[in-house]
């Protein structure tokens, strides 16, 4: 997991996450870790007035390109936020779904961001045990104590709510991630 600035852009701040994850837990956590990292730096990128995130899935180059949006679901501000998966799309490769198995771990880790970051914000009761905001890295397994070893776990998310949308290579719309 490393953090770089765009090597074509001369003033990028840190907008390219490279993530290792092969899984939708740790992938949870690395999009928790960018989401966060774009709310700090909203005011700094000129999208204060982003009220939505747009993740596009990109399938055939293994990455996610995030976006804010404002209210009419237009693009805002001054970067494009990529976090790139080499690993999850090399074992896609490999995997007998293919690309299908790329889409799965993503839009389950895209899922339990959107229900982890509403039940913050709707202050539902987290499970006995579990800290408030993201869910353990090794949820449902109950013989285990919950498991915070990743560093997105040290972040505060904000208790806004933050309505995410995606769209795809294979699926052009943008729709909205409803729980």
């Amino acid at each position: 997991m490393t953090w770089s600035t765009n090597p074509n852009e001369p003033d990028s701040p840190p907008v390219i996450f490279t993530s290792s994850a092969l899984t939708a837990q740790l992938l949870m956590c690395d999009l928790w870790w960018v989401v966060h990292h774009m709310i700090q730096r909203k005011e700094a990128d000129h999208a204060t007035q982003g009220d939505g995130l747009h993740i596009y899935v990109n399938v055939t180059n293994g990455n996610l390109d995030l976006q804010w949006l404002n209210t009419d679901q237009e693009a805002v501000g001054d970067w494009i936020y990529t976090v790139l998966l080499p690993e999850l799309s090399a074992a896609s490769l490999e995997h007998e779904e293919g690309a299908g198995h790329f889409e799965g771990v993503v839009g389950v880790a895209i899922f339990w961001v959107v229900e982890d970051h509403d039940d913050l914000c709707e202050e539902e009761p987290h499970r006995e045990g579990w800290r408030e905001g993201l869910r353990p890295l090794n949820f449902g397994k109950q013989d285990q104590a919950p498991d915070y070893t990743h560093p997105a776990y040290d972040f505060k998310m904000p208790k806004t709510p933050l309505p995410i949308y995606t769209s795809s290579d294979a699926m052009t719309e943008i729709e909205r991630v409803y729980i």
